[in-house]
């Protein structure tokens, strides 16, 4: 009996000494901080918990494969990072899948000073393409080039030129994002939020960090 009490005692004993909680600070970074750690009184939250797991449902990213050096990439702390490389047509564009989320703050990480516009397609910016019972609509938010004439190029192949809009947001070094502001009849919730860029200069780059709230 005595053996048993001992050990619920160093059991309890141990989950406190190495308790944590799971932090998002003011400036979009998410921290596991021991409860008994003197840092937290000098921690500026603005929640004290990360964004819930169960809303991120995943990634997507897609690159012009005719062009070796195009790019999109998405890292783990939510970072999406997109560019031309090397080549004059091509497009990268990478997307982060959300549900039940309606406000996304985008940070400008790095983008390049000039970009071009080749054709109708030429753009440089972010992208949100909503989820309805009858297909997808995107919501392109240029903050370089965001040309009308589109005919396609997406994750999903059902998004017509019909069911793009175009919003210029121009160039900031941060973007606070009302999803509902853009959402079409019928969005269902979900959103692939992230950077796009198609035919906008070569050598030409976007990189931002989304932050979720």
């Amino acid at each position: 009996m005595k053996t048993a009490l001992l050990a619920t005692a160093l059991a309890l004993a141990c989950a406190a000494a190495f308790a944590e909680m799971v932090v998002t600070t003011k400036d979009g970074r998410v921290l596991r901080v021991p409860v008994d750690s003197p840092d937290i009184a000098r921690i500026e939250f603005t929640t004290l918990k990360a964004p819930s797991a169960a809303r991120r449902l995943g990634a997507k990213t897609v690159d012009y494969g005719p062009c070796d050096s195009d790019f999109a990439r998405i890292s783990d702390d939510l970072v999406v990072d997109v560019g031309m490389g090397a080549c004059k047509w091509g497009f990268g564009y990478a997307g982060i899948e959300l549900e039940g989320i309606q406000h996304v703050r985008i940070e400008l990480l790095s983008t390049s000073a000039s970009f071009k516009s080749y054709d109708g397609n030429a753009f440089a910016g972010f992208t949100a393409d909503y989820r309805t019972p009858s297909g997808w609509t995107r919501v392109q938010l240029g903050i370089g080039p965001n040309e009308r004439g589109r005919f396609g190029d997406s994750y999903y192949p059902d998004i017509k030129p019909a069911n793009f809009k175009f919003v210029d947001l121009g160039a900031k070094a941060s973007y606070d994002l009302d999803l509902k502001t853009w959402a079409p009849q019928g969005w269902d919730g979900k959103v692939v939020v992230g950077a796009g860029i198609q035919n906008a200069g070569e050598n030409n780059s976007l990189m931002a960090r989304l932050i979720l709230r």
